[in-house]
């Protein structure tokens, strides 16, 4: 990437690859014209030297070296192996190792084409291995002490010459790695004769040559193959953990016994490095001692069968204990970013891919949900699923192709995404944002899962992670596990049908139980019992800020809360103004059988906010408003938005009807806002008003063209109350009526049209001569209302006020939930006492720590019998009360004491308050057992 940015960024060179998409797609840096080479490039740069620091960082630990695990020793350490290795070149196992000259072979037929396979199938062999070591590998070698003056012996204070011990086990390796080359020479040599053509006069097979041979092995008669030691220490004090961590030896059947001989032994900690193609080098270590150390001991005076010359001198050896760096587990760190991964794309996937920043909300106001979007989530959960069950069944090989194939599906889809499907096109900021997001989340999981995979997974014999830290830290995750919905059953579902086991569903679901009880009480103990002292008071703080008075002003929060939620102090809650009106104005028949729609308006309006109440001319005082924008006036055109232009058969009924008396004129209004959303429109109607003789004579006198105009007097409210849910109010704050001439323009045109000149009428004479006031005078004296909006929750209120359904909702709902929640603190808790109130958990941990471990084991039936045995100590709360006594015998937890006003760490509640509660006899777990 480097040696193409630098021509493409100095421009000179004209390449296609220098163009920036292609640079974007190749991932070269520093391609951009417009930048420098070395801002363009140094993320990358960053890159490339994470990769060198963490190629140091192996190199450091020994993990990787250049040459392939054959490291050597220093130069005084072979001198001291040359001492102590007397093989001379007549002996017959040389002649595999020198050629005819008697000089060592070296066979450079090998080129970085092998090497390159070979090292491939070693690290393939490495990581689908369920029984690799992980690097560094050691053996731990226990020898008799060596008589002063005898061989390995020196004046130290461990009398023992390591370096002399170090250099006889390195000869010995080498010793057996050439017996083994031996055998297969020998065996190269049989199929040789075998395969071969030739025969001599006499019928026999003719000798095959040893290079021959060798050259059907291949480098594998090289010294530099055979495994090596490094003295790392020598008397080790923690004999013990070399012990546990050798737990694979064959050799520890004599472990008790030789306890007593400690004095006679020491202990030496040696580093094994062996080739590429050794997957278990402690282990291949301590088997070819202990094989060298049996054929040593078949020799007869000192020379070995078959041997002509004295090959080595071994210690006494009593013990080899193979152990190496053990496997670490990185699973919640990769489910955490897994988990993290599968919210992201819950919130932002139709908006990455879709390109529809309100995708969500709109799915959410919906109800329905693509069906993309769904399998996206879908195949996270999936993924997550199959990694729990990997995880499970420790599946080396499966873990690596999970990896990969994930790792190859998540790149293609995200490179595709980023490039708008292969348009070469980086998409908008923001979805590329988010789509840089969601891949660094599903990097921080492939790395995990990376880690996992070279360190291989923890053999922890069955032990329960659950117990592994009882600080308030844990406890606190753990309980937020606990309160996410179906998480905590799936996962023990899924562990139960993925893992072997003798128990039953539902005596897995106990033991589950069990241990997240003893986990609470491990809590309680190893945090307030181990730190409080026994009879101190409760300090101030605590009673009144975290227990006693916090608790009283959350639950007091709880009842009081919701109504500031939902009150007018909220910021969410603010004016919810009309945005739009119309008016439409019918003539029906008495008898409801015809309807005649003769005004329509609302394309033309005014709606807007007076300065004051006062302005409008209502005579009568202001409403209880919190905000001036509350109070709105709408103004409509004095002209009607459609066209009066009925066929005649129509225009005949509907003469017919407007001369009858008793027909009905009807004013309705439509009003829009944007909030709530459940209720966006509404529909307010005026009273009907019934036309008498006379002005059914004038409303046809209108329709006839015989007449200027009708007055209809009370045709509908002035004021209006809108409120946020419900049907509008009306005569708010004021019983003005509005009423309306009716009028037919343009009557003899081929469009005639209705108007409407609405106010209220001060004085009438007759029926020609009146007084009007018309408010909406400035605007064309059309129709006009006066409307007074309630406040309503607007953004993240208005959402959640439809999602709970407003603060009936919250009481019914949620408070009263919370309420019966905390009625379980606060009753039956005599009931739990036996259970936890218990002064210690540690042979209940253990005995369920034993299950898990014969459950991993495969010792079923053992499995069976401790759960059962647990089980019975449950069903008994004497033996629970026995069973529970702390490690001093108490049946009261450990606590600091209190002297005066100084806190004693580590005491406990001394001889004359403990009730003569002693420890008891240690027989009393064997009955249990028994």
């Amino acid at each position: 990437g480097y040696a193409a940015s630098i021509p493409c960024t100095k421009q000179c060179v004209d390449w296609g690859l220098c163009e920036t998409e292609a640079a974007q797609v190749w991932g070269l840096p520093g391609t951009d014209g417009d930048q420098s080479f070395l801002r363009s490039s140094f993320s990358v740069f960053l890159a490339y030297l994470c990769t060198l620091l963490h190629r140091f960082k192996l190199l450091r630990r020994g993990e990787g070296s250049a040459d392939g695990g054959k490291l050597g020793h220093a130069g005084d350490r072979r001198s001291v192996a040359s001492d102590y290795s007397d093989v001379s070149d007549d002996d017959e196992s040389s002649l595999y190792f020198r050629d005819g000259t008697g000089n060592a072979r070296h066979d450079t037929r090998g080129g970085w084409l092998e090497r390159s396979i070979a090292g491939f199938e070693a690290f393939t062999n490495r990581i689908l291995s369920a029984e690799a070591e992980r690097d560094p590998s050691f053996v731990a070698v226990s020898i008799l002490r060596p008589e002063p003056g005898a061989a390995f012996a020196e004046q130290s204070p461990s009398g023992v010459a390591w370096v002399e011990v170090e250099a006889s086990l390195n000869n010995a390796l080498t010793a057996y790695h050439r017996h083994e080359t031996q055998e297969e020479v020998m065996t190269a040599r049989y199929a040789a004769r075998e395969s071969s053509t030739a025969r001599s006069r006499d019928g026999t097979f003719s000798p095959v040559s040893v290079d021959e041979a060798m050259s059907m092995l291949g480098d594998k008669h090289s010294d530099g193959d055979a495994m090596r030691l490094e003295l790392v220490e020598a008397d080790p004090q923690d004999l013990a953990l070399l012990a546990k961590a050798g737990a694979g030896s064959e050799d520890r059947s004599d472990d008790a016994a030789s306890r007593g001989s400690t004095a006679h032994r020491r202990t030496a900690v040696f580093r094994v490095t062996a080739p590429a193609s050794s997957t278990t080098p402690a282990h291949d270590a301590a088997r070819a001692i202990e094989a060298m150390q049996l054929r040593e001991a078949t020799k007869s005076d000192g020379v070995l069968p078959g041997s002509r010359t004295l090959r080595w001198k071994l210690p006494g050896i009593t013990r080899v204990t193979p152990f190496s760096r053990g496997g670490r587990d990185y699973y919640f760190q990769s489910v955490f970013a897994d988990f993290a991964s599968l919210v992201f794309v819950a919130l932002s996937y139709q908006y990455a891919v879709n390109g529809d920043n309100e995708a969500l909300v709109q799915t959410y106001n919906q109800g329905l949900f693509p069906i993309d979007y769904v399998l996206a989530i879908t195949v996270v959960i999936a993924l997550i699923v199959a990694d729990r069950i990997i995880y499970l069944n420790k599946a080396k090989a499966a873990k690596v192709a999970y990896h990969f194939l994930t790792y190859a599906a998540f790149c293609t889809f995200t490179f595709r995404l980023y490039h708008q499907h292969g348009s070469l096109k980086s998409t908008s900021a923001g979805r590329a944002g988010l789509i840089r997001v969601f891949f660094l989340l599903k990097s921080v999981s492939f790395a995990l899962n990376a880690r996992q995979i070279r360190a291989g997974y923890k053999s922890d014999g069955g032990t329960n992670r659950l117990h592994k830290r009882s600080d308030f830290i844990s406890y606190l995750g753990f309980m937020t596990y606990l309160a996410v919905p179906f998480l905590y059953e799936l996962r023990v579902l899924l562990d139960y049908a993925c893992t072997d086991s003798a128990l039953d569903l539902f005596d897995w679901l106990k033991l589950e139980n069990i241990n997240r009880e003893l986990f609470r009480v491990n809590v309680r103990n190893d945090t307030y019992r181990a730190y409080h002292p026994f009879g101190a008071p409760q300090p101030r703080w605590k009673k009144v800020i975290v227990q006693g008075g916090g608790l009283f002003l959350l639950l007091l929060s709880i009842i009081l809360v919701p109504f500031y939620i939902f009150s007018t102090s909220n910021p969410q809650v603010g004016v919810n103004p009309v945005h739009a009106a119309s008016l439409n104005i019918t003539v029906s028949a008495r008898d409801g059988t015809a309807t005649f729609p003769v005004f329509y308006g609302g394309y033309q309006k005014f709606i807007g906010v007076p300065y004051a109440w006062a302005d409008l001319n209502t005579n009568t005082s202001a409403p209880p408003i919190t905000y001036p924008g509350q109070v709105q006036e709408v103004c409509l055109a004095p002209d009607s938005d459609r066209v009066w232009a009925p066929p005649p058969p129509r225009l005949a009924a509907f003469k017919g009807v407007v001369s009858t008396p008793g027909t009905v004129v009807e004013a309705a209004w439509t009003f829009e806002r944007k909030l709530p959303l459940d209720n966006q429109v509404l529909y307010a109607r005026g009273p009907p008003v019934k036309l008498d003789r006379t002005l059914a004579q004038q409303f046809y006198q209108v329709a006839n063209g015989d007449r200027d105009a009708v007055l209809i007097r009370g045709l509908y409210p002035r004021a209006w109350r809108l409120l946020g849910n419900g049907e509008p109010i009306a005569n708010y704050s004021t019983d003005a009526m509005v009423d309306c001439e009716l009028r037919l323009n343009g009557f003899g045109t081929p469009q005639p049209w209705w108007g409407a000149r609405c106010g209220q009428v001060l004085a009438q004479v007759d029926a020609n001569n009146y007084d009007m006031f018309v408010p909406c005078d400035s605007h064309g004296q059309g129709p006009e209302l006066i409307l007074v909006s309630a406040q309503v929750a607007r953004g993240a209120l208005a959402s959640f006020s439809k999602f709970v359904g407003g603060l009936t909702g919250v009481y019914v709902v949620y408070v009263l939930a919370v309420g019966s929640f905390a009625r379980q603190f606060t009753t039956n808790l005599t009931q739990h006492i036996p259970y936890m109130e218990l002064p210690s958990t540690h042979r209940l941990v253990r005995l369920c720590e034993d299950i898990y471990a014969m459950r991993a084991a495969k010792e079923f039936a053992l499995e069976e019998r401790l759960y059962w045995l647990l089980i019975r100590i449950y069903r008994s709360p004497a033996v629970l009360f026995e069973f529970t006594r702390t490690t001093r015998g108490d049946a009261m937890p450990e606590r600091p004491r209190l002297i005066g006003d100084r806190v004693v760490a580590g005491g406990r509640y001394g001889a004359s308050g403990s009730g003569g509660l002693t420890r008891r006899r240690a027989g009393v777990h064997s009955a249990v057992v028994t």
